[in-house]
């Protein structure tokens, strides 16, 4: 297949923002506690999804989609009444949102299950690209991403991203991110870069949001308006966790390099992260290959991911494509993504 050209600027250098990610934390935060010294579900609980937590139910998820019940985030389709803006100076500890007031609110256990896309659960095994040209897409769902299945946990991840020209068909929901799963798919960290309406709010331009998605309930940080051309700094870091990569203390960061501007949430999450995913596009409602952004590349650079003594690892990314549509395809390096389609 031919490499289309970009009109997209590849991203300025990995240079994080001023005084870097790590210095926003305390020193005594970069150890590893002790296991067993926070509470912690048992079992792998946390981290294996049943019939509460994630669903593949085609039927429920065709009426999702019809439903105003139902929102899109980056990672799959949920009810409203389980998506929850975090409050300025609040954090996510466990199940609890921790006001800045340091007073709790316990958020009630969703009654629905997050839907993703029947095929759309995620690999299990290195997938072979497959991209036979369709011209009217039925995305909705994970497209195309890397991915890596990382042979111990994992605590740290930067990327760039360049914000891509907008769609020249307005009325689709596009998110491109990088991203940390536990081994059972039962929860997602990663921020966010998104065109279009979804669960956060935004509208037809692109926003950065950091997101938190766990059992059936999910919390976002502010939306920041950006603009084409734009380099986005994703950064995810956890602290003070268990031996075994339980109960990290994360913090999720979007940066705005080139006009300023941050989404930030923190939370304490009891998965353990053991997959990444280097370079994602999920998409919602396009009718046509042109709902997606006009340039056609998605660009992701200066990928770097730290196991758990903050040491450096080296990913062996594969493409997991469970929609081959619009003849996309990956191209990647051990530390870079691009994501190219056409119309």
């Amino acid at each position: 297949m031919a490499m289309l050209a970009s009109t997209t600027a590849s991203p300025a250098s990995a240079a994080t923002p001023a005084g870097g990610f790590a210095a926003a934390f305390d020193a005594g935060n970069s150890t590893v506690s002790p296991a067993g010294t926070s509470p912690s579900p048992s079992g792998d609980a946390a981290d294996t999804p049943g019939p509460a937590k994630v669903s593949t139910d085609a039927r429920a998820y065709a009426e999702a989609l019809a439903s105003p019940d139902w929102v899109k985030t980056p990672s799959g389709l949920m009810n409203k009444e389980c998506v929850h803006k975090l409050p300025e100076g609040a954090t996510v500890d466990g199940d609890d949102i921790v006001l800045a007031s340091g007073a709790k609110r316990q958020l009630d256990a969703c009654k629905h299950p997050r839907l993703v896309r029947p095929g759309k659960a995620g690999p299990t095994s290195p997938a072979v690209r497959a991209a036979p040209d369709q011209a009217v897409p039925t995305s909705n769902g994970w497209m195309i991403s890397t991915w890596w299945n990382a042979p111990t946990w994992l605590r740290r991840l930067y990327v760039n991203y360049a914000v891509p020209t907008a769609p020249h068909v307005n009325g689709s929901t596009t998110f491109l991110f990088s991203s940390f799963e536990p081994s059972g798919g039962n929860a997602i960290i990663q921020p966010v870069l998104t065109y279009g309406p979804s669960a956060s709010g935004g509208g037809n331009y692109w926003y950065i949001t950091s997101w938190y998605v766990w059992g059936g309930n999910s919390v976002y940080g502010s939306n920041v308006r950006v603009s084409p051309g734009d380099t986005i700094w994703g950064a995810m870091e956890g602290n003070s966790c268990n031996s075994d990569g339980r109960n990290c203390h994360w913090a999720i960061r979007t940066v705005n390099q080139t006009a300023g501007g941050e989404s930030r949430i923190d939370i304490t999450s009891y998965s353990v992260y053991t997959t990444a995913q280097g370079g994602v596009l999920e998409s919602y409602g396009a009718q046509h290959c042109n709902m997606l952004p006009a340039n056609h590349h998605g660009v992701f650079r200066n990928i770097e991911i730290w196991g758990p003594t903050f040491n450096k690892l080296t990913p062996s990314w594969f493409v997991w494509q469970p929609d081959p549509e619009c003849s996309m395809y990956e191209q990647f390096t051990t530390n870079s993504a691009d994501i190219w389609w056409t119309e």
